[in-house]
């Protein structure tokens, strides 16, 4: 379970840069999750489409379909609409997955040098009794 000491070491450590890569990688996340449950709604619509010849008209994606009242078949927009938002999906999760990658990496690189900076320039005081030849 996630503390408020540990976000607020996390608030400390990182750039203001860091902090809008962090936050719109969550974006990115929440918006993959909607696509996630936008093609999962839409299989659930053609497959039972296809096992009842009448179709659930108690759904809103099915309500919303039919007042746009397309010349062909209800199962190939569901088919053309799954197949986009899957795509879609996919596309995204490889530019999350990329993203992701570029901002553990950058971090650790700043984080890296912050901590080798902040022990080259340290005082000498402060190491004095621990060296002895």
């Amino acid at each position: 379970m996630l503390n408020l000491k540990n976000l607020s070491n996390l608030n400390s450590i990182l750039s203001i840069k860091q902090k809008k890569n962090f936050i719109t990688l969550c974006l990115l996340m929440i918006f993959a999750m909607f696509l996630e449950i936008l093609v999962l709604k839409c299989i659930y619509i053609l497959l039972n489409s296809f096992t009842n010849n009448n179709i659930n008209e108690s759904s809103v994606i099915f309500t919303i379909i039919k007042k746009i009242n397309f010349n062909f078949d209800i199962n190939f927009f569901l088919i053309a609409v799954i197949f986009s938002a899957f795509f879609s999906r996919t596309i995204l999760n490889l530019f999350i997955n990329w993203k992701k990658g570029k901002f553990i990496f950058k971090t650790k690189e700043v984080l890296s040098e912050k901590f080798l900076n902040g022990y080259l320039y340290m005082p000498l005081q402060a190491c004095e009794g621990t060296w002895k030849p």
